[in-house]
């Protein structure tokens, strides 16, 4: 298949799976208000005539900063770093790339510690201006 034929067979795609994966987001809400969690329970089953759904509620915590150094304050360390770790990340890509290219000695000890996995591309679809007039 030539380069246009992948772009159109791409678009076509992306355009069934986000429609499907709206479809199954509603499904799935819709099970999870039938599902009876137990309580302290992240975890329920809706049965079916033959089949069942496990429902798993999640959520994630997005934690304050500024509000946890207060809290680790008041705790003091062994009490707060009992249950929070430090985590270690560049500022920015470009400032560790910047760093890393100027700074050979010490890319040595960087690199080894990234563990750098690559994933299928993102690809985003656009239609040409010129095209979608036609």
């Amino acid at each position: 298949m030539d380069a246009n034929g992948l772009i159109r067979h791409g678009m076509q795609l992306r355009a069934q799976i986000a429609a499907l994966k709206g479809e199954l987001e509603e499904v799935n809400l819709a099970l999870a208000s039938q599902a009876r969690f137990e309580p302290g329970k992240a975890t329920a089953y809706v049965e079916g005539d033959g089949c069942r759904a496990r429902v798993v509620a999640r959520s994630y915590e997005k934690w304050d900063q500024g509000k946890l150094n207060a809290a680790r304050a008041a705790m003091g360390d062994r009490a707060f770093m009992s249950l929070f770790k430090y985590v270690w990340e560049p500022v920015s890509r470009r400032s560790l790339s910047g760093f890393l290219d100027n700074a050979p000695g010490e890319q040595v000890a960087l690199v080894r510690a990234a563990l750098t996995t690559r994933t299928v591309p993102v690809v985003t679809f656009e239609e040409d201006a010129h095209h979608a007039d036609a």
